[in-house]
């Protein structure tokens, strides 16, 4: 059952009422020995896992794109036609995201030294595909899609097998088709903190660790990526859903309400808060939100009383929520002023930014808005610079001795000597 509080700026219990319903570091001392026996054991672990976890044992533990398609065949035509139209929607907007801000970069020159800027596409990655009680394939064209527009090359999705039926064993068919269909390369039939681990250390003679893991989960799967985090890059704590709305007296109270309840019907971990200066709103809202919140398994919904939409923006930035909906005149100043929120929506629902209206659904939760945005294809690159010249300027390299010098290392200090001596004779390659 959820909860729903109604409450006001002044309320000292705000904070407390803020904060996310669950621990993240609690979940890692629950998914350490998991993590580590799967390290240690490898497919062993990972199958006594599932047993354990999934309730069922894969049929197959790794999946390869081909032998998915008959798997796909499953999958009604009407769910496939919508898959591919929201592939193609998401890769439009990340391939035009791309060449903005990754265009190729051009060789640039300062005092002497020439620098060339590399940007390279990683060469692996997983990502997590969560299952459970629902599936969620458009996890997989969330995460797949930008690693694809990045220039990956392996992309391994990770989906929980399901339980019961012809399937049991099996991932979910819509979950698969999705991963296929956005260019995954292979399944691997296992959820949870388990999952992870395999992706991050990898399982002997089975399936290959993988550089980087992305994608949302549970706060078990979330733990077990900052724990892996160590030996292989994560893209952020992708956990439970949340939303913020700020809406004005002229909001459509139903709009709201309905905002709320897209990122509450995600489970008990979620949160939903709305600030608003108007109180017929606040009445209306809650009016709407109270049978379903606390008779269906739901999170928290917190509706604030503002004398100001000043002060909402003052509380959404210190809640820093994954989404952001605004219905309020001067919606646009508005979002202009807030910097932490994981992805703004104005005049565009936030159950269409989940599927197919471009960017990607794998957003910053639990505050980390406050540090990165969205997912994006710059998750799935890395940037590196080949630096050369020969007639560098004496003054950089004097600068590199003091500083040298000053932190205690005779033998950079040496070597840039050395090396300037060399160039002032012109002997440096």
């Amino acid at each position: 059952m959820g909860e729903l509080v109604v409450t006001s700026f002044d309320d000292p219990r705000l904070p407390e009422l803020l904060r996310r319903p669950y621990n993240i570091e609690e979940y890692v001392e629950k998914v350490r020995p998991i993590v580590r026996d799967v390290a240690e054991k490898g497919l062993e672990a990972l199958r006594e896992y599932s047993r354990k976890f999934d309730k069922v044992e894969p049929k197959f533990v790794v999946i390869d794109a081909l032998e998915a398609w008959e798997i796909v065949k499953k999958v009604e035509a009407r769910i496939l036609d919508a898959l591919k139209r929201a592939i193609d929607a998401v890769y439009a907007f990340h391939m035009r995201l791309y060449e903005e801000l990754l265009s190729t970069p051009r060789s640039f020159a300062r005092m002497g030294i020439t620098f060339k800027p590399l940007i390279r596409p990683l060469q692996s990655v997983g990502a997590y595909v969560p299952g459970g009680e629902h599936p969620y394939p458009s996890s997989a064209v969330m995460t797949v899609v930008p690693a694809r527009v990045a220039g990956v090359e392996r992309i391994v999705v990770a989906t929980p097998p399901m339980r019961e039926g012809d399937n049991a064993g099996l991932p979910n068919p819509l979950a698969v088709a999705a991963a296929v269909l956005a260019g995954a390369t292979e399944i691997l039939v296992a959820g949870g903190a388990q999952a992870i681990a395999a992706l991050a250390y990898g399982l002997k003679g089975v399936l290959e660790p993988v550089d980087k893991i992305v994608g949302p989960g549970s706060p078990y799967v979330e733990a077990a990526k900052l724990l892996v985090s160590h030996r292989v890059g994560i893209d952020m704590v992708a956990g439970p859903s949340e939303v913020a709305v700020i809406a004005d007296g002229k909001a459509d109270a139903r709009s709201i309400a309905l905002e709320m309840l897209s990122q509450l019907e995600h489970g008990p971990f979620s949160t939903a808060l709305l600030v608003t200066n108007s109180p017929w709103l606040v009445e209306a809202v809650q009016l709407l939100l109270e049978k379903h919140v606390k008779s269906e398994n739901m999170g928290r919904a917190i509706i604030v009383k503002v004398d100001t939409l000043e002060k909402g923006v003052k509380i959404v930035e210190k809640f820093a929520p994954e989404h952001l909906y605004i219905e309020a005149d001067g919606a646009e100043k508005l979002a202009a002023r807030i910097r932490n929120a994981g992805i703004v929506s104005i005049g565009i629902p936030t159950a269409l930014t989940d599927y197919s209206a471009g960017p990607s659904h794998v957003l910053p939760t639990g505050g980390y808005a406050r540090v990165r945005g969205g997912l994006t294809p710059l998750d799935f690159v890395k940037v590196s610079v080949v630096v050369s010249g020969r007639l560098v300027h004496p003054q950089l390299v004097e600068a590199a001795i003091a500083l040298a010098e000053a932190e205690g290392f005779k033998w950079h200090a040496e070597s840039l000597r050395y090396w300037l001596e060399k160039s002032r004779r012109g002997l440096t390659t």
